[in-house]
């Protein structure tokens, strides 16, 4: 049996990457990260979560009785993007480049190190734009349900991350309107109708 890192853990099943809590590369951007300074990033999905290091480097701690445990560490890298600016990843001690790291009782590091699978895996096709929305929204702290206004930012939450999350809502919502239309069946109706006011709204706000 290998170590936390080595992917060979035994489980009964595969966990997902929904039920181990993860924290996003975009979550650290911007924070003023300097060695042996503990600072606590605007993530919802773990708690007592301290980080510090360098723009190339980032360590991850744990809030603990006796102070502040080490949990694990990765790189920083960046990549280029096409139209301007970078992309920042972080590279996990396997070698990988990620940009989201997930922890569970042994450490922290990239899916493949934790031997997860992506829940759409055990999603159907036609419910996995709207099982992505609700995600996106709890992780804004408000409700899952579809087509109610979008959460408020959460307090810490960085603009830049908080405007990506609800691009992506609007995004699956809108592939889940089209996913809705293939269904003939009446209980469908009402959502539907909401959906076509919904899809018109946002295409007249562009």
């Amino acid at each position: 049996m290998g170590s936390w890192a080595s992917g060979n853990h035994r489980r009964e099943r595969r966990l997902t990457t929904d039920e181990l809590p993860s924290i996003h590369v975009s979550d650290i951007g911007g924070l003023p990260l300097l060695p042996n300074l503990w600072i606590t990033p605007p993530t919802y999905g773990i708690k007592n979560l301290r980080v510090s290091g360098s723009r190339s480097h980032v360590v991850f701690g744990a809030m603990a009785k006796s102070g502040i445990i080490e949990i694990g560490a990765a790189d920083l890298i960046y990549s280029p993007r096409n139209f301007g600016g970078h992309q920042a990843y972080f590279q996990c001690q396997c070698g990988k480049s990620v940009t989201s790291l997930y922890m569970d009782e042994g450490g922290i590091a990239c899916r493949h190190c934790h031997g997860l699978l992506y829940d759409s895996q055990f999603t159907p096709a036609h419910e996995q734009p709207a099982a992505k929305a609700a995600k996106l929204r709890a992780k804004l702290g408000g409700p899952p349900a579809l087509l109610q206004p979008l959460p408020e930012r959460p307090k810490y939450m960085h603009r830049e991350t908080y405007d990506r999350i609800t691009y992506q809502i609007l995004h699956y919502e809108l592939a889940a309107a089209r996913e809705l239309k293939r269904y003939r069946d009446e209980r469908w109706l009402p959502m539907l109708i909401k959906l076509d006011e919904f899809a018109a709204q946002q295409q007249g706000s562009v």
